[in-house]
């Protein structure tokens, strides 16, 4: 009898923390599993901590030559049993409870094709620093994705028919998991459960911090392929650069950098990427609440860039955006004070 989870995890130099990351699942409430380990070829006792396990649900393929992490997980795809797939990382926690809980969600949701959670963070003395809950609801994710990522790939649990409508970890991607959920989140709506199911371990060596800079990078280039596809044109990369600042909440380029022209025009393609944003998305989900949250980030970006577009146009722009909703009218409000109290002042910003 098939195994209703396969929880998948590949592993390289992985002792330090592995004993931890495979006891949190062996110790799952839910017993319904089998436990899909890839090794990697290690320096480390990697191997040998896997191999002093005892248990029937405990699936450890050794690969003969150095595939990477991409090319396990893949690998581990291709095996796995389960109809769903639950990720795991091999420096991580996952609670008791996190299996339990997102099989009960996609058994009574048969509509719903992938699930994941809020995170707590820890460092390496294993002391909870952070909790994350970020892009809460599916509209929120689905929107969030079109620019950066938003699930912590340990907390997911999927059915396997995901991998035949989207396919497997890009080899060529960095970003693989990134790029995985994009491509997902294009066809199936995802919800987050809204409690962490899973602990995320900060430390030096981990994947994602050795990789920090060429995964941004890779983010970057998602993103941009992304906006030429939706648009059906490319786009200058100076301005492209300004409107994923804004939308990854990350820094701001410095503005003295854009002639106010640029500004406007970078505002236009920003209407128009939540336009086709809207259109794309997949059955299931509001249209009118993604609406409403490319208009906020619409928004956002006419505030930073206000001082250069100036307060009149900003205004004018802001009237612009289709509704009545009270984050529009108030922000209107504002900047109509703001633009009053400088004009007294003697300020022409606008």
């Amino acid at each position: 009898m098939m195994p209703k989870v396969t929880v998948l995890m590949a592993t390289f130099n992985a002792e330090k923390y592995l004993r931890e990351a495979v006891e949190s699942i062996l110790s799952q409430t839910f017993k319904d599993f089998e436990f899909l380990i890839v090794y990697d070829p290690s320096s480390d006792k990697t191997l040998e901590i896997l191999q002093s396990y005892i248990d029937p649900r405990l699936r450890v393929i050794v690969n003969e030559e150095r595939l990477g992490l991409i090319k396990s997980l893949n690998k581990g795809l291709e095996l796995s049993t389960g109809e769903f797939i639950a990720r795991m990382d091999s420096d991580d926690i996952s609670y008791p409870e996190r299996l339990e809980t997102e099989v009960m969600l996609l058994n009574n949701c048969p509509w719903l094709y992938i699930v994941c959670s809020w995170i707590d963070v820890m460092d390496i003395t294993r002391r909870v620093i952070d909790h994350r809950a970020d892009a809460l609801t599916p509209e929120d994710i689905y929107y969030t994705l079109n620019f950066r990522n938003c699930i912590a790939n340990g907390t997911s649990m999927f059915r396997k028919s995901v991998i035949e409508a989207v396919g497997n970890y890009d080899e060529t991607k960095v970003a693989e998991d990134y790029y995985f959920w994009y491509k997902a989140s294009k066809e199936f709506m995802i919800c987050k459960i809204d409690k962490p199911l899973y602990i995320w371990r900060t430390h030096e060596t981990s994947f994602s911090f050795i990789n920090f800079d060429k995964q941004k990078e890779a983010v970057y280039k998602i993103f941009r392929d992304n906006l030429t596809q939706l648009l059906g044109k490319d786009v200058e990369d100076k301005l492209t650069k300004l409107m994923w600042d804004n939308f990854c909440n990350t820094h701001y380029a410095d503005l003295n950098d854009y002639s106010r022209h640029e500004l406007l025009v970078i505002a236009n393609i920003i209407r128009e990427l939540n336009a086709a944003i809207v259109d794309a998305a997949p059955t299931g989900l509001s249209k009118p609440s993604i609406k409403d949250l490319g208009n906020e980030k619409y928004i956002r970006y006419l505030i930073v860039a206000g001082r250069k577009i100036g307060v009149l146009k900003m205004l004018e722009l802001i009237n612009k955006i289709d509704g009545n909703s009270p984050y529009k009218l108030a922000i209107i409000k504002k900047l109509a004070g703001n633009f009053i109290r400088n004009k007294n002042k003697g300020e022409n910003n606008y």
